[in-house]
């Protein structure tokens, strides 16, 4: 069942809104700008009236909405959060902005920089999470953040790869880096500012593991979707850690990991939750892990078949010329299917960058784009 009513958000009444009965969220798109599916638009700068969500009762358990996604410029919402607690909030700018949150009541922040130059000055926050450019984030004050995640899993961008220097966040206790398995590899050597570090996650491809050896107050260590452990220190080297989890890591050093864990189980206590396990061939994360084409509803095992077929042929080429031509056969092949949607699209050129990233060459995003705008029809 949907729920229907009115929301001053940018003048009296000024949008219709529907929702489903039970939903927790509520986005905000910029007209023209914002792709997707949003409870409701507004123009960039828009003045928004964050005010008109105090008098909505949705639930009896929390303030509705719990969770905002808003793209657009209005920055009133760190003061409506002066009086009126937000669980999470997700922010995308668009245009430069010093954005000042030193008395906000915001528990999880989401910041994603599209390519704007973004100054923030944080208060007390649980967790942030950096999106997007983050060599164009600079972190001029900070009270507090607990934990810092970093968000890759949508940018090729080579710059996202190794953080910037955040001075002001040197104390977080806990960090969360998301990447994607046949992204760019993470360079661990940048967590190294971070000396005070007690847990640590990482998913996905990372690389230089064993400058971890340094970070010698790690208590949780989190390894997932990682292809490749090489370098990983000894579990021994952390005198304080309690908790292990490894799932979905290759399988060499996998095995290792489970050695180490199992050994330093009967030395001393760890969490009855530690696990190290889904150990999986290296190939495995070309092959089979997160393939595009699982959830189309046509075309889907048409499209699997060929993207094997293809990652076999490429994955032994180092000719750039070569690589190409058969990247452009691949999508040729897309061609001649019917109703592709804009949904699939996307999923086609993610399938392009994954079949490139299985080469042996490194080439630019600008000339995979332009490869692929020039030869589909779809």
């Amino acid at each position: 069942m949907d729920i229907e009513f009115s929301l001053s958000l940018t003048g009296e009444n000024s949008h219709d809104i529907k929702i489903m009965a039970g939903q927790g969220s509520f986005s905000i798109g910029t007209i023209g700008i914002s792709q997707g599916d949003y409870d409701a638009w507004v123009d960039v700068n828009d003045k928004i009236n964050w005010h008109s969500f105090d008098k909505l009762n949705f639930s009896k358990v929390y303030k509705w909405p719990r969770s905002i996604e808003y793209s657009g410029n209005d920055t009133g919402f760190v003061e409506w959060s002066y009086n009126r607690k937000i669980e999470k909030f997700y922010w995308i700018p668009q245009s430069d902005v010093h954005l000042n949150m030193t008395k906000a009541n915001i528990r999880y922040f989401y910041l994603d920089n599209k390519n704007f130059e973004i100054e923030l000055s944080l208060g007390n926050l649980y967790q942030l999470t950096l999106l997007g450019k983050l060599n164009k984030i600079k972190i001029k004050d900070c009270l507090s953040v607990f934990d810092l995640t970093v968000d890759l899993t949508k940018t090729t961008d080579d710059s996202c790869f190794q953080l910037p220097i955040y001075e002001k966040l040197k104390d977080v206790a806990s960090i969360r880096i998301l990447n994607k398995p046949l992204n760019k590899p993470f360079d661990c050597r940048s967590l190294l500012q971070f000396p005070n570090l007690k847990e640590v996650s990482l998913v996905g491809n990372i690389t230089n593991l064993n400058v971890l050896k340094n970070l010698t107050k790690i208590e949780f260590l989190g390894l997932w979707d990682v292809p490749d452990l090489e370098g990983l220190p000894d579990l021994k080297n952390w005198e304080n850690l309690y908790d292990v989890i490894g799932s979905n890591i290759e399988k060499r050093g996998g095995q290792i990991l489970r050695r180490q864990l199992k050994e330093l189980q009967k030395e001393k206590k760890m969490d009855e939750f530690c696990y190290v396990g889904q150990l999986r061939d290296k190939n495995w994360y070309v092959t089979e892990y997160n393939i595009p084409f699982y959830n189309w509803e046509k075309h889907q095992r048409k499209a699997i078949k060929v993207y094997k077929e293809y990652l076999g042929k490429l994955k032994s080429l180092d000719d750039e010329e070569t690589i190409l031509k058969e990247i452009t056969n691949f999508i040729k092949f897309f061609n001649s299917l019917s109703d592709i949607e804009t949904i699939e699209r996307e999923d086609i050129f993610t399938a392009v960058k994954q079949l490139i990233g299985s080469t042996k060459l490194v080439i630019s995003e600008d000339k995979i784009i332009d490869l692929f705008d020039s030869v589909r029809d779809f």
